[in-house]
C-alpha cells in the first residue's frame, strides 16, 4: 500500500464506547477469584445483546466466549446475568456461543480449528478465558512462546475483524501488573486490571 493510497480516517470504530475498540486486542487482569470470567462474561453478553453496558454505548455483534478452563458453572453465570440485567428479555441468547474447551494457542492447530468454525467477519467479540490455560505447552514467560500466543490471537483478530479480550492473572508483585513476558502488554490496545473491594469489583483502564 503506498502512501497515496492510504486512508486518512478520524473516525474512532467503538465495540463499546470509550472502553473497546472493534478491532484490536484487550486484556482483563486481576487476582483468582476476583470476579474475571463474571466481568468478561457480562461484557460479552451486552455485545451479543447490543445493550448500553455500564451506560456505555455498545455495538451489537455475535460473541464467542472461549472457556478454556472449561464450562462448569458458566451456564448459571449466564442465567444470573439475564435475569439481573435483562429480565426476560432474550435479547442476545442466540448471539452468545460458548465453547467450553481447553485450547491451545502456542500452536497454530487450534487457532485454524476455531476459524473453521464460522465465516470471516462472523465474531464482534472472542473472549479467551484465560491465558495461562491457552498459552499450551509454552511459557508466559518465554519471549518466544508469548510471541507465537500474541501471533495466534492476531490471526484470529484479523479473521474475524473482531475485538479479542484475553482473560489473565496478576503476577506475584502486583505492582508490576499482569504476569508475564512484557511482550503481551506491548502488544495491547487496551489492558484492565480487575480489583475486588469487599463486595464491590472495581474495574481500572491501565492502558488505552
Amino acid at each position: 500500500v503506498t502512501a497515496a493510497e492510504v486512508r486518512f480516517d478520524l473516525t474512532n470504530d467503538c465495540l463499546v464506547k470509550d472502553w473497546f475498540g472493534e478491532c484490536a486486542v484487550s486484556v482483563l487482569y486481576g487476582d483468582s477469584n476476583c470476579g474475571k470470567s463474571f466481568f468478561a462474561l457480562d461484557l460479552a453478553y451486552h455485545v451479543a445483546a447490543g445493550h448500553c453496558w455500564f451506560g456505555n454505548r455498545v455495538k451489537a455483534g455475535d460473541a464467542l466466549y472461549v472457556a478454556a478452563e472449561g464450562g462448569r458453572g458458566f451456564s448459571k453465570r449466564i442465567a444470573a446475568i439475564r435475569a439481573r440485567k435483562f429480565g426476560l428479555d432474550a435479547a442476545g441468547r442466540q448471539n452468545l456461543s460458548l465453547l467450553p474447551l481447553q485450547i491451545d494457542l502456542h500452536g497454530a492447530a487450534d487457532s485454524s480449528a476455531i476459524i473453521d468454525l464460522a465465516g470471516p467477519g462472523q465474531y464482534s467479540m472472542v473472549v479467551v478465558d484465560t491465558l495461562a490455560i491457552s498459552i499450551g505447552g509454552g511459557s508466559e514467560n518465554d519471549s518466544r512462546d508469548m510471541g507465537m500466543f500474541i501471533s495466534n490471537i492476531m490471526r484470529l483478530k484479523a479473521y474475524f475483524n473482531c475485538h479479542i479480550l484475553i482473560v489473565h492473572h496478576t503476577g506475584k508483585d502486583r505492582s508490576k501488573g499482569a504476569r508475564g513476558h512484557s511482550s503481551l502488554r506491548a502488544a495491547l490496545d487496551t489492558e484492565i486490571e480487575l480489583k475486588a473491594d469487599g463486595l464491590v469489583r472495581v474495574a481500572s483502564v491501565t492502558k488505552q
